[in-house]
C-alpha cells in the first residue's frame, strides 16, 4: 500500500477506533431556544434555551479526578450565538463555544413539539452557530467582501473553540457561520467533524472557516464549506498539524493562496468547486506535501494558473503532492517552487487536463452529468451579481448514473473515460454491478453511487460464477483481476467508501 493509502487507512481505522472507544454518555443535555418549561437541560420541553448554559454544565458535570464526564448535547432547530447564556456578556467579540473534552454536539433536532420530540434531520432543522451577535450582517454576495463589511465588525472573532480534545470530541450536524477570525479554532486538539457546514466565515490571516494550530489532527466527514475567505492562507482550512477529510465539498472559498485549503492534509472524495486565489485556486500545502484520493477539481481558478500550488521547504527539500484516482477539469495545473512536473510526487490514474506524466493518467473530458456553472442572475450585460451553480459530478454512463435529484438510477448517451480508470490496486468498495473490478475516477469513485461501466451493450441481467468485472462474460480480463489482487493488503485494511 503506498505512502497516501496507509494514512488514509490509519486515519479512517483511528476515527473508527475512536468510535468504538467512546463512552456513552453518562448524561444527556438539550437546548431549544423554544422551549418554555424549567429550563434546567433535562428534556426537550425543560431544555436550556442557549448552548452557552448547556456547555456550563456539562464542565461542571466531571468526575471525582476532575475529569469531565462523558456528555451529549442535543440542540434544537435555530440559531445560537456565543454571547448569550452562561457566563456570557452581551455583544462581546471575545465570547465563544468552548467545547469540553469528550463532549458530543448534535444538531438537527426538531426540539419541542408534541410527537417530534428526537426527529432529527440535520439539513431540514438547521442548527445555526453564528457569530453574527446583532443578526444584521449584509447579505453581499462577493466573498472578499466579508472582512471589510461594517455589518460584521461586531462579530465573534471565533465562533467554537476547540483546545486540547480529544477524538471523543464530535460536532455532528451543525451550521458554523460569522467568524471574522475563523469559524472554528482547533488548538492541539484532534476532535471529529461530522456533516457540518462552514458558510460565510472570515479572517484576516490564515483559515477562514477551520484555523487548525500546534499539534493534534482533526478528522472532518461530509462537511461542506462554502464562500469562506482568508486574506492569506487557505480560504476554508488552514491546517498545521494535519487533518484528514473524507466526502468534504469546498464551493466558492478564496484567500491569496490556497482557495479551500492550506497546510498537511490528506482528502478522500472530496470535491473542489469554483474556490479562488492568486495562487493555488483549490489547494496550498508546503513541506509534508498534500495527499487526494478520488478527488474532484472544476472551475478552480488562480490569478498564475495553478490549482494545487506547492511551496518552498527548506534548501534540500522539496514539497511533494501524492494524487490517485482524481480529475481535475477546468482548474489549471499543479505546480512546485519552482514550478516543474518532475517535482510533483506520484501523480497516477488520474484525468488531468493539458497532461501530466504517470501511471494511467489521461486527458481527455470527463463527462459529469451537469457540471456547476455561473448563473447571470437576470443580468446578462453585468458579471458582477453572477451566482454560481453548483451541480452533479456523476459521471454519464450508458450502463447507468446515479441521479441524485430524481433519486433513481439512469442511462446516458455516452460513457466517460473516468469510469473503470481509477488506481487498478484500489479498492472498488461500494461501486454497485457491474463495476468493471475497477475503481472510477473522481468524487464517487469506490461509493455507492459510482456509475456502472459499459462494455458495448446493455447491462448483464443476472450475476455469472466468476465474471469479476460484469461483462457477460468469464474470461481472461476477470483473471487479470483476480491476480492482481491475489494476497494483497497486509495488516492495515482498505478505507471504507461511504456514500456522498
Amino acid at each position: 500500500m503506498d505512502r497516501i493509502g496507509k494514512l488514509t487507512a490509519m486515519a479512517v481505522i483511528g476515527l473508527f477506533l475512536a468510535g468504538l472507544c467512546t463512552a456513552a454518555p453518562d448524561r444527556i443535555i438539550y437546548v431549544d431556544g423554544d422551549a418554555r418549561g424549567t429550563n434546567d437541560g433535562t428534556s426537550w420541553a425543560n431544555a436550556f434555551p442557549f448552548l452557552q448554559d448547556a456547555l456550563a454544565a456539562a464542565r461542571a458535570d466531571a468526575d471525582v479526578r476532575g475529569e469531565p464526564k462523558p456528555v451529549e448535547i442535543r440542540i434544537a432547530k435555530g440559531v445560537y450565538r456565543p454571547d448569550q447564556g452562561a457566563g456570557a456578556a452581551s455583544g462581546n467579540r471575545e465570547t465563544t463555544f468552548n467545547i469540553p473534552n469528550g463532549a458530543v454536539l448534535k444538531g438537527g433536532y426538531f426540539g419541542g413539539g408534541p410527537h417530534t420530540f428526537n426527529s432529527r434531520n440535520p439539513q431540514l432543522y438547521r442548527t445555526i452557530l453564528s457569530g453574527d451577535l446583532k443578526g444584521n450582517d449584509a447579505d453581499d454576495g462577493d466573498v472578499k467582501n466579508l472582512a471589510s463589511d461594517p455589518t460584521r465588525s461586531d462579530n465573534s472573532i471565533y465562533v467554537i473553540t476547540s483546545r486540547d480534545n480529544s477524538s471523543a470530541t464530535v460536532l455532528d450536524g451543525l451550521v458554523i457561520t460569522g467568524g471574522t477570525r475563523a469559524g472554528l479554532s482547533c488548538i492541539d486538539s484532534s476532535l471529529v467533524v461530522i456533516d457540518c457546514v462552514f458558510i460565510r466565515n472570515s479572517t484576516t490571516t490564515d483559515g477562514g472557516a477551520l484555523r487548525q494550530e500546534k499539534t493534534g489532527s482533526p478528522a472532518l466527514t461530509r462537511c461542506t464549506f462554502t464562500a469562506n475567505w482568508a486574506r492569506q492562507f487557505g480560504g476554508a482550512l488552514y491546517i498545521e498539524g494535519g487533518i484528514t477529510l473524507t466526502d468534504c465539498v469546498f464551493t466558492s472559498n478564496c484567500a491569496q493562496s490556497g482557495g479551500a485549503i492550506s497546510g498537511r492534509f490528506v482528502l478522500g472524495n472530496c470535491l473542489f468547486e469554483n474556490n479562488t486565489a492568486e495562487t493555488g485556486g483549490a489547494a496550498r500545502s508546503d513541506c509534508l506535501g498534500p495527499g487526494f484520493v478520488n478527488c474532484t477539481f472544476f472551475a478552480n481558478r488562480a490569478d498564475d494558473g495553478i490549482c494545487i500550488a506547492l511551496g518552498p521547504c527548506g534548501i534540500r527539500s522539496t514539497p511533494e503532492v501524492t494524487m490517485t484516482s482524481c480529475i481535475l477539469w477546468e482548474s489549471g495545473s499543479i505546480a512546485a517552487t519552482p514550478a516543474t512536473k518532475a517535482v510533483a510526487g506520484a501523480i497516477t490514474y488520474s484525468l488531468i487536463q493539458g497532461g501530466w506524466p504517470g501511471d494511467g493518467n489521461i486527458d481527455t473530458g470527463p463527462h459529469f452529468a451537469a457540471p456547476g456553472h455561473w448563473d447571470p442572475n437576470g443580468t446578462r450585460d453585468n458579471p458582477d451579481d453572477d451566482v454560481w451553480i453548483s451541480s452533479d459530478y456523476h459521471l454519464k454512463s450508458q450502463a447507468g448514473r446515479w441521479d441524485p435529484a430524481g433519486n433513481k438510477w439512469v442511462q446516458d448517451d455516452v460513457t466517460s473515460p473516468c469510469i473503470d480508470a481509477g488506481d487498478p490496486q484500489a479498492a472498488i468498495g461500494l461501486e454497485p454491478f457491474p463495476n468493471g473490478g475497477a475503481v472510477n475516477m473522481g468524487v464517487f469513485g469506490g461509493t455507492a453511487e459510482a456509475s456502472k461501466s459499459y462494455f458495448g451493450k446493455p447491462p448483464c441481467p443476472t450475476i455469472i460464477a466468476g465474471d469479476i468485472n460484469g461483462d457477460c462474460k468469464v474470461n481472461m480480463a476477470d483473471l487479470d483481476i483476480l491476480m492482481r489482487h491475489w494476497l494483497e493488503g497486509g495488516d492495515e485494511p482498505e478505507p471504507p467508501r461511504g456514500r456522498r
